[in-house]
Parts: C-alpha cells; structure tokens; sequence
C-alpha cells in the first residue's frame, strides 16, 4: 500500500489521503501533515480500493477514478469516495520519515536536559546546551 484513507474516521477524499512512507502514513494535504506529522496505518484502506488508479511523476501524483468503490466499512458497508474524481498531489518528500526522527531525538534531548540536568545550570548554560541540541539536529537532516 503506497497511498490511503489513514482510517474509518477520515472522510473518503483527496483532502485526506496519507502516502505511506517506512510504515508510517504521511498526509499529502501539508496543513493537515504538520498538524498529525506520522500516522499509523493500521486500520487504513488502501486508495486503490475505492477504485484509483494512482501514477507518480515528477514529484506529483495523478489519481483517476476508474471503478466504483470497494472499500467496507467494518459493519460490511461500502465506504464511497465523497471527492473528485481525477487530481494530481504533490507527494510527501520520503525523507520525512528520519528527519521526524531526528526530530523526535533532539526534543527527547532538550526534554532531558529540564529533566534531570539543568539544576544547578545558569540560564546561559542551558541556552548553550539546546542551542547545541538544534545545530546538531540541523546537521544530521542535511546529511540525510
């Protein structure tokens, strides 16, 4: 499954269709990636199962509705796509999965720091320290 609806609480549309990156669902709509960055996909339903044929070029990704849909609900109801029917998305860069964990690892860092390290430590101390934390991170992403 490369593109999917993320669950049964998602409206059936291109608004909310997630690219699966690394086992994780990524929206391609970016307001709603920034605001649920990783997603499991353990109850998603796969696009092509309300019945698309997907293509990807250049960066985008072309979607045309050429059968009815197949996809249930868990009572066994088909779920029927509530959108257009032919759209091109720009993808997700794949990248966002190990920059959100980069990511995640700095937080976890700054996180420890207020923790358990920073008693004693002067305000310029610690400034110094997440300061650090963020060059490093910057770091590690263009690497990547």
């Amino acid at each position: 499954m490369k593109y999917c609806i993320i669950n049964g609480f998602d409206a059936p549309n291109e608004d909310m269709i997630c690219q699966v990156i690394n086992g994780h669902g990524y929206y391609l709509d970016r307001t709603k990636r920034e605001r649920y960055p990783r997603m499991s996909i353990e109850d998603a339903a796969d696009i092509e199962l309300f019945g698309f044929a997907v293509q990807e070029s250049n960066g985008f990704v072309v979607f045309a509705k050429i059968n009815e849909s197949q996809a249930k609900y868990p009572d066994g109801q088909t779920r029927r796509w509530q959108g257009k029917s032919d759209f091109v998305i720009k993808a997700v860069d794949p990248t966002i999965d190990s920059i959100l964990d980069e990511y995640v690892k700095t937080i976890n860092q700054i996180d420890d720091l207020f923790e358990h390290r920073y008693k004693g430590m002067k305000k310029e101390e610690i400034k110094e320290k997440v300061i650090g934390f963020l060059n490093s991170l910057t770091e590690r992403i263009k690497v990547k």
